[in-house]
């Protein structure tokens, strides 16, 4: 595909034709063919994902109980992020889902150990009894959604993926979807008015709960994978009520006041304590 701007709005030239527009929305994902045309600036790191599926293993109570399973320990491992297990259903029958993600937001140094992202995950599979030289990888890059995010320039909108992802979880579709509706209605609205500036589209997302959820996330992701996020971890790990919060916050519920200074308390007697 080419992409240039011309007067009044684009050309986007397929293998097929040649069309013109006065506005574009960019909705094509991570890898955002827009964005590289463009030469679009990104704000911070990358993330990586891999992610497979394979029959349900006897290790498998979370997803056989249709639970998904988060696990951290690969943040031991010098990993800024997770493995999962996730219940699914392919052809009819039950299987798992299977990935890790790495968020990527801080060069390795010699402070932690190099994060090789295949080999994490290869060390988590094992544990669960399956030989990852066996299964079929499909790798994803992640654009995280940080302060700096490009949302709008003159015409152009940048929507869900395109524009970023949470980077605590590496999810991206439950938010592009909310995105879409700001950005839907922004787009109708400079068509009906011959607009080209997008701006209050991404004031708006950035105001709505969906953009305030994604800084939060980046903010989280800072702080628990981080080089100093060993005591949140732990602090997870051992706490029932932080982990249900998390799951109410991963579900883009709200937290109560009294819910957060719970968490704040617990969490300052985690860090205050002698690391094991």
């Amino acid at each position: 595909m080419d992409l240039e701007r011309v007067p009044g709005g684009w050309s986007i030239t397929t293998t097929k034709r040649t069309v013109r527009a006065s506005i574009l929305a960019a909705c094509d994902g991570a890898g955002s063919t827009v964005r590289k045309r463009l030469g679009i600036h990104e704000p911070a790191r990358k993330g990586h994902l891999y992610v497979l599926e394979t029959a349900p293993e006897a290790s498998d109570a979370g997803p056989r109980g249709g639970l998904c399973d988060f696990d951290m320990t690969p943040s031991a491992w010098g990993l800024e992020g997770y493995y999962w297990d996730f219940p699914t259903v392919i052809a009819g029958a039950p299987h798992v889902s299977r990935g890790i993600y790495h968020a990527n937001m801080d060069p390795p140094d010699e402070s932690r150990p190099v994060p090789v992202v295949k080999e994490a995950l290869a060390r988590a599979l094992a544990l669960r009894g399956i030989d990852m030289a066996r299964v079929k990888l499909k790798p994803f890059a992640t654009r995280p959604f940080v302060r700096g995010t490009v949302l709008a320039q003159d015409r152009l909108a940048l929507v869900g993926e395109a524009a970023g992802i949470d980077r605590t979880t590496g999810e991206g579709i439950a938010q592009a979807i909310l995105m879409g509706a700001i950005a839907a209605h922004h787009l109708a609205q400079a068509l009906r008015l011959g607009m080209g500036n997008l701006d209050g589209y991404a004031a708006d997302v950035l105001r709505a709960k969906v953009g305030r959820h994604l800084l939060q996330s980046a903010w989280l992701a800072s702080t628990v994978y981080g080089r100093r996020g060993a005591g949140w971890r732990r602090f997870l790990a051992k706490s029932q009520a932080a982990r249900e919060a998390g799951m109410r916050w991963y579900a883009g519920e709200g937290l109560s006041r009294g819910v957060k200074a719970r968490l704040a308390a617990g969490l300052v007697r985690e860090l205050v304590a002698p690391a094991p």
